[in-house]
């Protein structure tokens, strides 16, 4: 199993989207108190007759400029932490996503945003400490991938027993969710059957694994977790003797996916096939 150590080979990048963070904000703080300055209204008149009357900017019309330097800041600030954003899902770098989201995000987001980051790196112990941490959340959807990833952890570390127990937890809490949207259903709903794939796999049962195999889909459009499916979907068609189909997902894990776990994972696969011909 791989540990995460930190590189310091992303400290540009890191220290770039800390400096525009807080450009960011110094600016939209100054503008803001500029508009309540001069929302202010203001009213002088000295002796010699020289005279201010101010009105000031109307309270809608302050209301609304600083309505708009608020969502200017906040897309801005999404803009320049895109980096954050694509280190996986469409470099499919672990160690990036891993380096930037533990120094760039806020303590409340690090054990979602990391845990993807360990599993992917092959730190299934970490990913699995992190995943733990995320089922205490009230957020259904939260709890959801919590439990997804805690599944798929202990899969890779080969405690079947837990693992079984958890993926049993996620169809239970899917299946008694009602405020999950049309969209993440779909989604959760992929998952449930990657793990349904994953619970004949570790158990052999190749009679699933044969009707099933190939209805297994994506659940997203990242990079990593594309790898992933395939990685999965490579192992049960081996299993279910479609070798032409097990080749083309481990190879496409491997083509894609260079810097994850999951190429080495994907090389041994491609070995068992190798040495049954």
């Amino acid at each position: 199993m791989i540990e995460f150590v930190k590189t310091g080979n992303y400290d540009k990048i890191i220290n770039r989207v800390k400096r525009l963070r807080a450009t960011i904000i110094s600016l939209a703080t100054f503008l803001l108190i500029i508009l309540l300055i001069l929302s202010i209204p203001l009213y002088i008149e000295n002796d010699e007759g020289i005279k201010v009357d101010y009105d000031g900017i109307p309270i809608a019309v302050s209301s609304m400029l600083a309505a708009a330097v608020v969502v200017g800041a906040i897309l801005l600030h999404s803009l320049v932490s895109i980096p954050l954003a694509t280190a996986l899902s469409i470099e499919c770098d672990p160690q990036k996503h891993l380096e930037l989201h533990l120094a760039l995000d806020g303590a409340k987001k690090i054990d979602v945003s990391c845990m993807d980051g360990y599993f992917y790196l092959g730190d299934f112990k970490k990913a699995l400490t992190c995943a733990d941490k995320v089922l205490g959340s009230n957020k259904e959807i939260r709890l959801l991938y919590g439990l997804f990833n805690k599944a798929r952890a202990e899969f890779f570390l080969g405690d079947m027993e837990a693992f079984s127990s958890t993926a049993n937890r996620y169809r239970a809490v899917f299946h008694n969710t009602a405020s999950i949207v049309d969209k993440s259903n779909f989604a959760y709903a992929r998952m449930e059957d990657l793990l349904e794939m994953m619970i004949a796999i570790s158990a052999d049962d190749k009679e699933y694994i044969v009707k099933n195999y190939k209805s297994v889909k994506d659940w997203n459009n990242s990079k990593a977790d594309e790898g992933f499916v395939n990685y999965i979907k490579g192992r049960a068609a081996r299993i279910a003797g479609d070798n032409d189909e097990a080749i083309y997902r481990l190879m496409s894990v491997k083509d894609k996916c260079e810097k994850t776990v999951l190429y080495s994972l994907a090389q041994a696969q491609l070995d068992i096939l190798k040495n049954n011909k």
